[in-house]
């Protein structure tokens, strides 16, 4: 039977066993779910929990069928992110004591409204199963994009004359480039956006610049810029490389935001297209939110997997716990 229910919050190690516990789940489930993904490694597993410590209301919960792990559910109080093998024995049961856990979760920092709880659609007995335990409406999605052959977004990059592109392999080569300290670079990016995600209903809060400058000192993301004369940031685009599962050269779209008193003026197609150029001979893959999905499409990204989005009432979330070890 399911019998342990591990709740990390805050915590800058990982207990004994559960980094081995943590890789063998993801890779066990990545090459059936995500062929796209890569290979999860223990460093990797460590900056997740780094990246955890920048905020003060992300926790995660892991729960155990005996000495099996069988699901993850990564925690804010709005948002719930569900891993769950649901292949393994019990995993409903699973899934009951992490949503009793982050319902536990969203009362501690005093949370009582909606929540919206993502689950990949890769995982159809688990969406239907949580759609049902919660009562929840499933509105809205992302998705999991990809385009193969970023040659050809690359042939057709045209810039517009009011802005231009600066690309940098590091937040501190894009402000060397630009003339600017590092500071006022990501001042600039952390307005962005939280201007340009505000209009989401999902958007809790803003991102503040000390947790922006913690997550680039850990992801050590590449960056496009688009700046006009007066080297003002417009927009930007962040990702990262790496080898994919099926070993293929990827390049992770991580973040783009372009200002919203300059939208409309093609610069978040100019950003994809700078990253074609650079992407030339890999694959590029991306999240999207379903609002945005058509602008990839255009682009030539298909979809490769979505992420069902199920809003509920955070009094619909079950809320007994049988056993808890901190």
């Amino acid at each position: 039977m399911c019998a342990a229910l591990v709740a990390i919050h805050q915590h800058p190690h990982l207990p004994a066993g559960a980094m081995r516990d943590m890789l063998e789940f993801y890779e066990s489930l990545m090459p059936r779910l995500y062929p796209w993904s890569r290979p999860v490694s223990a460093e990797e597993v460590r900056e997740w929990f780094r990246e955890l410590d920048v905020y003060e209301d992300f926790s995660l919960a892991m729960c155990y069928c005996g000495s099996r792990l069988v699901g993850l559910a990564w925690l804010q109080p709005s948002k719930v992110g569900l891993e769950v093998d649901d292949e393994a024995p019990y995993w409903d049961l699973c899934v009951d004591k992490l949503l009793a856990r982050a319902r536990w979760f969203s009362r501690r920092f005093g949370h009582s409204g909606r929540v919206f709880v993502s689950v990949g659609d890769a995982y159809r007995a688990l969406r239907f199963y949580v759609e049902s335990l919660v009562g929840g409406v499933t509105r809205g999605s992302s998705a999991c994009m990809g385009v193969e052959d970023p040659a050809r977004l690359c042939a057709e990059h045209r810039y517009f004359k009011s802005y231009s592109i600066v690309e940098a392999r590091s937040v501190e080569e894009a402000s060397r480039k630009l003339g600017v300290e590092r500071r006022r670079l990501v001042e600039s990016i952390v307005s962005i956006y939280n201007k340009a995600f505000s209009v989401y209903e999902w958007f809790t809060a803003g991102s503040s610049v000390e947790d922006y400058e913690r997550w680039i000192e850990v992801a050590k993301p590449s960056i496009i810029l688009a700046v006009d004369e007066s080297k003002r940031v417009l927009g930007y685009l962040l990702y990262v490389s790496y080898v994919a599962i099926d070993g293929v050269e990827t390049v992770h779209l991580h973040e783009i935001a372009v200002d919203p008193s300059a939208q409309g003026r093609g610069i978040g197609t100019s950003l994809v297209r700078a990253l074609a150029c650079i992407a030339r001979g890999k694959r590029i893959v991306l999240y999207a939110l379903a609002e945005v999905e058509g602008f990839y499409s255009r682009l030539g990204f298909e979809v490769y997997a979505r992420y069902a989005r199920i809003v509920t009432s955070l009094s619909n979330v079950p809320s007994a716990i049988e056993s808890i070890a901190i």
